[in-house]
């Protein structure tokens, strides 16, 4: 009420920031009666279904990534300041302005640290930043992370790691099979800003995506021990190290190479991984028979050659593409 009193006659501007839950718009701003005629209140979140409530669309402006031409000004500002006269190669500033995809965040904190730099160092930062994010930067976009939920955190570490540039539909019919309820979760991730469709598929800011896959690997050092694996190193250390001591964390692999490889591991070597639910494969062969364990709930392998054995017991399948394999048998919950 204090609000009220004070400012029901004055004409006021009210600017809050990065607004996270309902109950601030109603301590703050709840009716527009609270303020005297023209008074302007602006808010700003990171979760647009916040303002679907007290907000009618026409009145939302969503934030958009800066052109070419103002992601240049804005790096150049922090970059290369007036009393700073070395000179670095065009092809560098175009690799950070790559790597930044017109987030201003990004553009802010990489021309700061890149200030005075010279060029063998904006290479080598540039290498850096193409495997691991920057903390600041990482700090922030964690942020609407850390506020998702335990199935939406899910969803999402799956997109980032795996799914980037697919098509919708078919990861949704990947995530239901894990019992991943996706259509209420790929949609608190639209309006978290933390991926968007284009054009029937799903895109995530690569910044946003290096994130995601830090999430993971900060799980632990040893591939065995992460949630999610999609590098050929990692799958094939997994495969041929000894899982004797049951502490395999492994629950999703997808392996697409640009190239075929093949992978020459023991009969069993995937049973091993006893949580494993996701397995898809693409330009990948196996020398020999392969055993699959009978928890996967997706199981992808295009180009497959031949279908695999599964575990003795009842399995939790739910998704299979065996296009290029001849299935002689399917299995019991697809039946």
């Amino acid at each position: 009420m204090l609000i009220q009193d004070r400012l029901r006659n004055k004409r006021v501007l009210i600017i809050l920031d990065d607004v996270d839950h309902e109950k601030q718009l109603l301590a703050l701003a709840r009716k527009a009666e609270w303020f005297g005629n023209g008074s302007r209140i602006l808010v700003t979140t990171r979760d647009g279904h916040l303002l679907t409530r007290w907000i009618d669309e026409h009145h939302v402006y969503e934030v958009k990534a800066l052109d070419n031409g103002e992601a240049r000004e804005l790096l150049s500002k922090h970059a290369f300041p007036p009393h700073h006269k070395l000179k670095i190669r065009e092809d560098l500033v175009d690799g950070v302005l790559d790597h930044a995809k017109g987030l201003p965040l990004a553009l802010v904190v990489l021309g700061s640290f890149l200030c005075g730099r010279r060029q063998d160092e904006w290479e080598s930062a540039l290498d850096k930043l193409s495997r691991s994010p920057t903390k600041d930067i990482n700090d922030v976009l964690k942020i609407s992370y850390e506020g998702l939920e335990r199935n939406e955190k899910e969803i999402f570490l799956h997109i980032a790691c795996f799914f980037k540039g697919w098509d919708f539909d078919h990861v949704k019919k990947v995530l239901d099979s894990c019992d991943l309820n996706a259509v209420i979760g790929l949609q608190i991730l639209t309006e978290r800003s933390l991926i968007r469709t284009k054009s029937g598929s799903i895109q995530v800011h690569d910044l946003i995506q290096l994130m995601g896959k830090d999430i993971v690997n900060q799980e632990s050092d040893d591939p065995e021990r992460r949630s999610r694996l999609w590098l050929y190193e990692d799958v094939l250390d997994v495969l041929s190290c000894d899982m004797g001591d049951c502490n395999v964390k492994v629950k999703a692999i997808v392996l697409n190479s640009l190239v075929p490889i093949e992978i020459s591991t023991g009969r069993d070597a995937f049973t091993k991984l006893r949580g494993l639910e996701l397995l898809i494969l693409g330009n990948v062969s196996f020398q020999g028979p392969m055993c699959l364990p009978n928890r996967l709930r997706w199981f992808e392998w295009p180009d497959a050659p031949w279908i695999p054995e599964f575990s003795s017991g009842p399995n939790k399948l739910r998704g299979l593409d065996m296009r290029g394999g001849t299935m002689t048998t399917v299995p019991k919950p697809l039946g």
